[in-house]
């Protein structure tokens, strides 16, 4: 009944009631508890004061009473008077938070910020998990104005306390007013000038137009991870660093500031830290896939290959049909140098998306550097075709076996390119190699080769996009490796490639000694002559009865397409462009086909022991 009063304001009924509690169970301090605050309600502060004074000598270990009779003197305004009853509270139970946040709300009454600051800060130490403390120890950052502490501390109550309603409604309003004052809108002048940076790739002049913004809304996410990303973009890692920092710590649940602070890690090539900030993203989003394929590339760069894997495998079963991570899987098998398994990863996710001509290029290098000892024109027994319709996979498997019927001796990749195209990945010594020139191709015929593959003489090149080319000192012969030189030993790396020289030199001797297959060689910039043909043709027939298509640009008297036959085994097709030509440049693949089919159809009728027809 006491209590009801208490509840509809009537404390005069409420005062009355705790009085009969009071005098029929003496020995409770509930009783004179409630007259206590019926009388201060009342306003009678002197009485409830006398009743309470009285009491904390009979109820010495009653925190209930000690309370009281400190918010009686709160109550009054009396602040140095509560704030010695909230230090007496303090001493006597040491292990109850209340009267840590009262003593923090006199000290703000009375201006002493720091004090009470340093008094929550050893509140929340003792007491993680009360949410008064942690709900004043918000407070006091903002009484001080140290918005970018509010932030972080009204986050936390938030996340902490999401169960109580109250609590979580206070912190959400809480944030929402900081934001209000201290945020920077997409539609601001400012913010779309700096967008506009970004989209043109102008990162000085977005971390320019991110400063103007940031001085004008310090606190604000998307000032502060504007500026960092684009600080981090100019290199400038050191200050991108504090900056998103910063922006962890005020906004501790924001998964995007939680990459763009782990990827400085990765532009400073601080690969350790870079794995380690990812692993706490992980654990703390474990679910967001759009984090996925970031962390895996920090993971495998810091040589973490399985924990990359089973990260991998995991948002893979969440999203099947993430090609980025269908990528990763197959680049981490790549980078632990696993490259038949990264053949079969590549074929998977090539089968998923067939039309990708990255994906196609990535599957036949990894198809290329697969098992080079027993690598055979079958693409390392990895399955090429697609699951499409009987009659589809039937015509596939034609075009497939037509360009396997053929192989390129230079001068460059463009003859390899449609052999990618049409599905086959054989292996071969000039399938992306080049000798620069007919000469250079008919001394190495001569001489069987002897001169490549010499580790005296073969060393590492590396391409502005960070792949190493094999290259012969003597200018002989260079050869793509489809490897990023971040992700392989050097030393060991060009052995390995001096030994797959030496295999692949053998194995075009005994293709030219078998002498089954069409052999095609174009010249890019220099138009083949006659005298050229004639002579590489003849250096080929010393080692069997080779037949050769040459292949030239067209002109007037030979359109693209057409076949000229200029001696027996020896042909010349005409392209109507080249991929590396400075005029007529591009890629043919249609042109293309139709000489191997006519070149297969004309060896055919000639009834040579190669057979070509598609």
């Amino acid at each position: 009944m006491a209590e009801n009063a208490q509840s509809r304001g009537d404390w005069n009924d409420a005062l009355r009631h705790w009085a009969h509690v009071r005098d029929q169970a003496p020995e409770l301090d509930s009783g004179i508890i409630g007259v206590a605050s019926a009388l201060r309600e009342l306003g009678r502060h002197q009485d409830s004061d006398s009743v309470l004074t009285e009491a904390i000598s009979r109820f010495p270990s009653s925190l209930g009473i000690a309370i009281a009779h400190a918010m009686n003197a709160h109550c009054q305004r009396n602040r140095p008077e509560a704030l010695r009853r909230w230090t007496n509270v303090r001493v006597r139970f040491p292990d109850h938070p209340y009267a840590y946040a009262a003593t923090a709300s006199v000290m703000l009454e009375q201006g002493r910020l720091d004090e009470a600051e340093a008094l929550l800060a050893d509140a929340i130490g003792a007491f993680p998990n009360d949410a008064g403390v942690a709900v004043h120890f918000a407070n006091i950052a903002m009484a001080r104005r140290d918005y970018r502490a509010a932030i972080q501390r009204w986050t936390n109550v938030e996340r902490r306390f999401c169960d109580d309603p109250v609590i979580h409604a206070q912190a959400l309003q809480a944030l929402a007013s900081i934001q209000a004052e201290h945020s920077i809108a997409e539609d601001d002048p400012t913010v779309r000038e700096a967008r506009a940076a970004e989209g043109r790739g102008d990162w000085q002049d977005a971390a320019r137009l991110w400063r103007v913004a940031r001085e004008r809304a310090p606190l604000s996410r998307l000032s502060l991870l504007g500026l960092g990303r684009a600080l981090r973009e100019v290199g400038n890692v050191d200050e991108a660093d504090a900056i998103l920092s910063e922006a962890v710590r005020a906004f501790p649940e924001d998964p995007e500031v939680a990459a763009n602070y782990a990827l400085v890690a990765t532009k400073r090539q601080d690969r350790p830290e870079a794995a380690q900030r990812w692993r706490k993203i992980l654990t703390r989003f474990p679910n967001v896939i759009d984090l996925m394929g970031l962390a895996a590339a920090a993971l495998r760069e810091a040589g973490q290959f399985s924990e990359c894997d089973a990260l991998l495998r995991r948002g893979i079963e969440l999203s099947p049909d993430r090609r980025d991570l269908r990528i990763h899987f197959a680049l981490n098998a790549e980078a632990s140098e696993d490259w038949r398994e990264a053949a079969l990863r590549w074929d998977a996710t090539h089968r998923l998306w067939p039309d990708d001509e990255d994906i196609r290029n990535c599957r036949g290098a990894a198809l290329w550097h697969a098992d080079l000892s027993t690598a055979t024109e079958d693409d390392s027994s990895v399955a090429s075709t697609q699951p499409d319709e009987t009659s589809e996979k039937a015509s596939s498997d034609d075009l497939r076996s037509l360009v396997l019927s053929f192989e390129g001796l230079g001068d460059d990749c463009e003859f390899g390119l449609l052999q990618r195209r049409s599905g086959a990945e054989p292996i071969g010594l000039f399938r992306f190699a080049t000798v620069g020139g007919p000469r250079n191709l008919i001394d190495l015929l001569d001489s069987r080769f002897e001169a490549l593959g010499d580790a005296e003489f073969t060393y590492l090149d590396r391409l502005d996009c960070g792949e190493y080319l094999i290259k012969d000192r003597r200018g002989y012969y260079w050869m793509h490796s489809f490897i990023r030189a971040d992700t392989v030993d050097a030393e060991a790396f060009l052995r390995q490639q001096v030994r797959r020289i030496n295999y692949l030199k053998q194995k075009l001797i005994e293709d030219l000694t078998a002498a089954e297959k069409i052999f095609v060689y174009k010249s890019t910039r220099k138009r083949l002559t006659d005298t050229d043909l004639l002579s590489l043709h003849r250096a080929m027939r010393r080692y069997g009865n080779n037949v050769l298509l040459g292949i030239r640009l067209q002109d007037e008297g030979h359109p693209a397409g057409v076949i000229e036959v200029l001696a027996d085994d020896l042909m010349v097709g005409y392209l109507d462009r080249m991929v590396h030509a400075e005029v007529a440049k591009g890629f043919s693949p249609d042109v293309w086909l139709t000489l191997l089919r006519q070149a297969g159809a004309v060896v055919a009728k000639a009834k040579k022991p190669v057979v070509a027809e598609a």
